[in-house]
């Protein structure tokens, strides 16, 4: 019988944030397509929409190191 596995990204992210708690999610947008949603949900202290604007997050990101 094979298993079905749904949103392994989303499972898989969710695995190394929780391990490093240092890392957070930045979307530009895309939540659910980036199949973030739940993570979102569960842990919105860790989670920045920065809306549609890409370049803008990216410069978000870089400010952060």
């Amino acid at each position: 019988m094979v298993e079905m596995v749904t949103r392994p990204y989303a499972a898989a992210f969710e695995r190394h944030a929780l391990a490093n708690p240092d890392v957070l999610c930045l979307s530009a947008d895309l939540t659910s397509s980036c199949e973030i949603d739940g993570f979102r949900d569960r842990h919105p202290e860790r989670f920045l929409s920065m809306g549609m604007a890409e370049q803008n997050m990216m410069s978000f990101a870089g400010g952060l190191g």
